[in-house]
């Protein structure tokens, strides 16, 4: 980036924590915001930096070497990125924990306030249609692959 570039981004930045500042009696969570965005810059910066600085010692070592690595040159812009990626990641992990959660205790408060099992009489079903198809398909493979030998009768 060159140095207009950055002086462009500086200026955006300190905008904002100027504006946010100005309207902090009104809206205090924006300087939270700010916050966040400014940590979020900071890590992105750090992992762009990173990333390049590994490129470009990777790009001079030798054709021959082992220890050299193929990278796409794009892989170096998406480094900031991966900050937002492992946010979402978590958020999402968390989301899968509360809707297992959720499951658990509405399964066990049906099982028990609802005295006509048809649950389990629909996972019966369930199960004996899914497992009927499966073992069809692993027949017709069997007999398919592997000749079967008729019995004897005597």
């Amino acid at each position: 980036m060159s140095q207009k570039a950055w002086d462009v981004c500086y200026l955006l930045m300190r905008l904002i924590i100027a504006i946010t500042r100005a309207g902090k009696k009104h809206l205090g969570y924006t300087m939270n915001i700010v916050l966040c965005l400014e940590g979020y810059a900071l890590i992105s910066l750090l992992f762009w930096a990173f990333s390049g600085f590994a490129y470009y010692v990777n790009s001079k070592q030798a054709t021959g070497d082992p220890a050299k690595r193929d990278f796409h040159p794009a892989a170096i812009f998406m480094a900031p990125f991966w900050p937002m990626y492992l946010l979402f990641a978590a958020f999402l992990a968390m989301l899968s924990v509360i809707a297992l959660a959720v499951f658990l205790v509405a399964f066990t408060a049906a099982l028990v306030l609802i005295r006509k099992p048809f649950i389990l009489v629909w996972l019966k079903k369930i199960a004996l249609k899914i497992g009927n198809k499966l073992l069809q398909i692993n027949t017709f493979l069997i007999r398919l692959f592997i000749p079967s030998v008729k019995p004897k009768t005597t």
